[in-house]
């Protein structure tokens, strides 16, 4: 479903709709918005995508639409940041991104099992942890923590503008509604959706991979908790007071750059938008074939060469290096690439098996600080025969005797006839030279029939 409002939307450079699907998990109706930044619809490069969470009472539209934005645009136009895509969810005015035990509000499971798989695999994103932040107002602060700190594998950043970051006492009493409601009334359950409790539990890689940023306007007390709690698990935080009411607006009027600027800083970009090509060549050809990745992303790249040897269900991927790696059939049957690590590579495959296909799916693991993606395959397709043109001494007339007694020629050792260049004499491509089978191969050929 697709909503669109043109008129609150018409200062900006990019686009903004308002869509929903059918969640694969839940089955629910998942509402949400999305904004893409101008040139997406001509651009072919892969964007990190900012989650967007709106506070109690709130949905995936309203003012944020326009607000969030407008903001994110000032902060590109000034060079703060780069092109991404800002996705608003939708957190059921008051489910405090958990998956409430009373009701129907699973929150926490759109999200993370239903959104942003449908938008990595309906946009150009980089699907990686690096190239994703959370960020929220108000209760969608208490969120953006959350979140962070329970899926450390999915988030690089986190950011709260002024983050209802309340402890299960405090939701008891203020919130009184939702701790019946979305925690059925139990610290325990709370805890499974609490920044506190995942930030303590994950404290280790938190401390190390992700960053923080904190924005508080009116909400002073249980600001500055939350960030003693994360700096007593040597979590470090970028914190500051506003001194702002508990609004969105004017909070990022006046932290909105920075906030920007600090996500661009942390984020860690990595996508491989060019896969190694599909090959047809020549089995024991010694050359090998050469096959490229064109990774994009925060360098340094480090890159790891695969061959399958085993299709799915139990599919087995064998990583290739300088040194021969066997293939099924044993050790006359191997494979190699050259050099092992660079996005540029010679593989080299000999396959002796007459009963194992000779089409050899390839793929490349590309690594940063970041993590690791896998690029497509491509199909290293071998001819159990390769034999070179039968014009071999490249004259352009063939078949011809000149080409005949050439190979011959060379074959014992002589010269090409004057003026022409000549093959060289592994006719049948096999890596064996100069041997009977060449010339076999050659005359065969010549007469009309295959390559041997």
């Amino acid at each position: 479903m697709l909503l669109s409002c043109p008129d609150a939307f018409a200062q900006l450079q990019g686009t903004v709709q308002q869509l929903s699907f059918q969640g694969p998990i839940t089955g629910s109706t998942v509402n949400f918005s999305i904004y893409l930044p101008q040139g997406y619809s001509t651009g072919s490069t892969r964007l990190p995508v900012i989650y967007h969470l709106h506070g109690i009472g709130g949905s995936s539209g309203g003012d944020q639409l326009s607000s969030v934005p407008r903001s994110y645009e000032s902060a590109r136009a000034a060079g703060l940041i780069g092109p991404a895509i800002i996705v608003f969810a939708n957190g059921y005015g008051d489910s405090f991104w958990a998956d409430s035990a009373n009701s129907n509000k699973p929150a926490e499971t759109n999200v993370v099992r239903e959104l942003i798989p449908f938008i990595d695999a309906n946009y150009r994103t980089l699907a990686s942890r690096g190239g994703r932040v959370m960020q929220g107002f108000s209760m969608g602060g208490f969120g953006a923590k959350k979140f962070a700190a329970k899926f450390p594998e999915l988030f690089s950043v986190s950011v709260s503008y002024d983050g209802a970051l309340l402890p299960w006492s405090t939701i008891q009493t203020r919130h009184a509604l939702q701790a019946a409601e979305i925690f059925s009334n139990s610290g325990t359950y709370f805890d499974q959706y609490s920044p506190w409790f995942w930030s303590q539990q994950n404290a280790g890689v938190l401390a190390t991979d992700t960053a923080f940023r904190m924005i508080v306007g009116a909400i002073v007390n249980d600001n500055r908790a939350f960030r003693n709690h994360l700096l007593a698990q040597g979590i470090s935080v970028e914190y500051v007071e506003t001194g702002l009411p508990h609004t969105l607006g004017p909070i990022l009027n006046a932290q909105g750059a920075s906030s920007w600027a600090f996500i661009q800083q942390h984020l860690c970009l990595l996508a491989v938008d060019s896969s190694p090509a599909n090959v047809v060549t020549c089995d024991s050809n010694p050359a090998g074939t050469s096959m490229s990745v064109a990774p994009t992303g925060t360098g340094p790249f480090s890159y790891q060469w695969q061959i399958q040897t085993s299709p799915p269900p139990d599919e087995t991927w064998l990583t290739l290096t300088t040194a021969p790696i066997s293939l099924p059939c044993g050790a006359t049957s191997y494979a190699t690439a050259t050099p092992a690590n660079a996005s540029t590579v010679s593989i080299f495959v000999r396959n002796t098996c007459p009963s194992t296909p000779n089409a050899w799916p390839i793929r490349c693991v590309v690594s940063n600080a970041c993590g690791s993606v896998t690029s497509n395959p491509a199909i290293l397709t071998l001819l159990d025969s390769c034999c070179d043109s039968l014009d071999f001494n490249a004259d352009s007339l063939f078949p011809d005797d000149a080409d005949l007694l050439d190979f011959l020629s060379v074959l014992a050792g002589g010269n090409c006839s004057p003026g022409n260049t000549c093959s060289d004499i592994d006719f049948n491509n096999d890596g064996l030279f100069p041997d009977d089978n060449d010339l076999v191969s050659f005359l065969s050929v010549l007469a009309g029939g295959s390559c041997l």
